[in-house]
């Protein structure tokens, strides 16, 4: 945000290091805690800082990657976010890396399945891949399948991580930079 603005929202990163837990019987689990990290985040943020909007970034449906189990005795499903917890976050970023605009499309409308109720109100964010190369010298994202969500919803995220700083400007062979997609959307969007 820019000149007198404040930042009224502030958001717990989700992504894998939270949820991963352990291999259990060669199967990827879900970490018992992660519920309960997110949880007193919420908690102790909103006691803090009442007034300010508290956002969730990372997986949006934890079990596709995790399988179910109670490891912790519980009771809930240690890759579920619970819809009591979901509806407290005031603002949802999901990671939607997908390389095509139909595996994108598919992915969101999972996560808007899963978050009804920021679904409606146009508050889930797809926090989109931005061309860094993976392992399998692979581009994460698909430029022109971003152009077309962030033209399709309220607000995109072109999330810059790491590994991915040189798209910012530069781009690479298989996607372009992120300046150039943000000089065509405007002032339909901003990164």
């Amino acid at each position: 945000m820019r000149g007198a603005a404040r930042a009224m929202l502030f958001s717990v990163n989700a992504e894998r290091d939270v949820w991963r837990g352990p291999v259990i019987e060669g199967k990827k689990t879900a970490n018992p805690d992660a519920v309960d990290y997110l949880a007193a985040f919420v908690d102790g943020f909103t006691r803090a800082q009442p007034t300010i909007g508290v956002g969730y970034v990372g997986l949006a449906v934890p079990a596709w990657h995790y399988g179910s189990t109670d490891q912790d005795g519980d009771g809930d499903i240690d890759s579920a976010i619970p819809a009591e917890l979901r509806a407290r976050f005031d603002q949802l970023g999901v990671m939607a890396y997908q390389s095509t605009l139909t595996a994108l499309k598919s992915g969101l409308a999972r996560a808007d399945g899963l978050w009804p109720e920021h679904a409606k109100k146009g508050d889930l964010m797809p926090w989109v891949g931005v061309g860094r190369i993976d392992e399998g010298n692979r581009p994460v994202g698909n430029a022109e399948a971003s152009i077309a969500i962030a033209r399709a919803r309220r607000s995109v995220c072109f999330y810059v991580g790491f590994g991915a700083i040189g798209q910012v400007f530069a781009g690479n062979g298989q996607h372009r930079s992120i300046a150039s997609i943000i000089d065509e959307l405007k002032p339909e969007a901003c990164a």
